[in-house]
């Protein structure tokens, strides 16, 4: 499992709605809120839920709501996410 440093990881793109740069990585699965919390809170990871498909997002815009971005679906059944929240 990656270090809770590394985590989340930056967006090095603007939103290509609004051009914010105010980004949150989308987290899935069930968090430990005691960790995933001031993450929230900072806007730093948004939660998208428990189910991952091949629609799912990786970046969340918190100035206009825009969701974009690939995730590796493939690393997240191999179980591996950078630390678990």
């Amino acid at each position: 499992m990656g270090e809770k440093n590394n985590y989340p990881p930056t967006c090095e793109e603007d939103c290509p709605n609004c051009h914010g740069k105010n980004i949150a990585y989308i987290s899935y699965g069930l968090p430990n809120m005691d960790l995933a919390r001031p993450l929230i809170e900072a806007g730093r990871i948004s939660l998208g839920g428990c189910i991952v498909g091949p629609n799912s997002k990786e970046w969340h815009c918190n100035d206009c709501g825009a969701e974009w971005g690939a995730i590796d679906h493939d690393a997240l059944v191999r179980n591996e996410p950078a630390v678990d929240l």
